[in-house]
């Protein structure tokens, strides 16, 4: 019988990745970069940087979950304390353009009356 020779794989030497890299890469993940483009550029594997996100994400929720928390409450406040501003400003213009309407209407109805009395009577 003939042995066949099975090269033994080699292993590559362990690379460390600073936390500015790791936090970098999660950026972009998050931004909508390509994955696959992001781990051969920095010649890491695609589950390293999958990794390296659920690691972000994990020490986000455990260090600031309460400041985050606040921080949304405030954005969300904000949002509708301006939606509100917007649909007052909305009103105040209806509320200018409906009197301007009703004046120009009572001035309309007393030229043609010619009296300055009101046209119809209550019943």
């Amino acid at each position: 019988m003939s042995r066949i020779k099975i090269k033994a794989k080699t292993k590559k030497p362990h690379r460390y990745n600073s936390h500015g890299v790791k936090q970098a890469a999660v950026e972009r993940m998050r931004l909508g970069c390509n994955v696959s483009e992001l781990a051969a550029e920095l010649k890491v594997s695609r589950a390293s940087l999958y990794d390296w996100m659920h690691q972000s994400e994990a020490r986000r929720d455990s260090e600031g979950t309460s400041v985050d928390a606040a921080q949304n409450r405030i954005r969300e406040l904000e949002q509708r304390v301006s939606a509100q501003e917007l649909l007052l400003g909305r009103q105040a213009m209806e509320i200018s353009f409906f009197k301007a309407a009703l004046r120009r209407n009572e001035e309309s109805r007393q030229r043609k009356s010619g009296c300055g009395e009101q046209i119809f009577t209550k019943k």
